[in-house]
């Protein structure tokens, strides 16, 4: 794990930077957060397969995908669990307590919204863990030239942009897109699940998550995302139910 000093960092849009700030991210303002820790990469496959052993997780749905109240049958090839070759790719296609079940399992729990805003961009606003330049060269897994390929309808691709893989790539694939404390697919590759319920305008100073509400907050984009998915104001959101091949998780602790 890594450990995130305690200070102010730069959370929001920074509009001198960023033409698409939404309506549900704040304009850039300043948050204190307590000293916590949180794992330099997503968990995978092969770490959640340790907590099904120990009987303390559940599979259930693992290879079934479960999007907008529906089975998604199509997805079931993105769906990492299951597949031998994808042992060191984020474990995807679990619910929001599934993911919580794992971090209470290694004496952790999911990051808040802000905290792992922190953690993506550090204290200085930037648009992208990396900086605020765009994808110079290969940073993140996210919709590219391959991914057209087998999904032709797509509108959301990066043309011009290879990051070499259609669905989900192995953890750590991309460190020229670290984070200013070192975490790795902090931009793409799945979106996280995190503490806070969802509230569309605005969201907290404070560390204490909005837990009360229908959607849980999502950050970081996924390998379904275009660029704008992967800023580090960016905000997603997902039923606690969805079994998305797009939501994964990495875990936080106090430190």
């Amino acid at each position: 794990m890594i450990r995130v000093p305690a200070g102010e960092f730069l959370a929001g849009c920074n509009r001198k930077v960023d033409r698409v700030c939404r309506s549900d991210e704040d304009k850039l303002h300043l948050v204190r957060l307590d000293a916590f820790s949180i794992d330099r990469t997503e968990v995978t496959v092969e770490d959640y397969s340790r907590c099904l052993e120990a009987g303390q997780c559940s599979a259930e749905g693992l290879e079934s995908p479960f999007i907008a109240g529906a089975e998604q049958a199509q997805w079931a090839w993105a769906c990492n669990f299951g597949k031998a070759d994808r042992a060191r790719h984020p474990v995807n296609c679990l619910t929001f307590e599934q993911a919580a079940a794992f971090c209470r399992w290694k004496g952790k729990r999911l990051p808040t919204e802000m905290e792992w805003e922190r953690a993506a961009r550090g204290t200085d606003g930037r648009k992208f863990p990396w900086g605020n330049t765009g994808l110079d060269k290969p940073r993140a897994n996210l919709a590219d030239d391959k991914g057209r390929k087998v999904f032709p309808s797509a509108v959301m691709a990066v043309f011009g942009y290879d990051d070499g893989y259609v669905g989900t790539a192995p953890v750590g694939s991309f460190p020229d897109g670290k984070a200013p404390e070192g975490l790795l697919d902090m931009a793409g590759n799945v979106w996280e699940w995190t503490a806070d319920g969802y509230q569309d305008q605005s969201y907290p100073a404070e560390r204490q998550p909005f837990a009360k509400e229908a959607y849980r907050v999502i950050r970081g984009g996924s390998f379904l995302s275009d660029l704008s998915d992967l800023r580090t104001s960016r905000r997603g959101r997902a039923r606690p139910s969805e079994r998305n091949p797009g939501i994964g998780f990495r875990c936080a602790s106090d430190p």
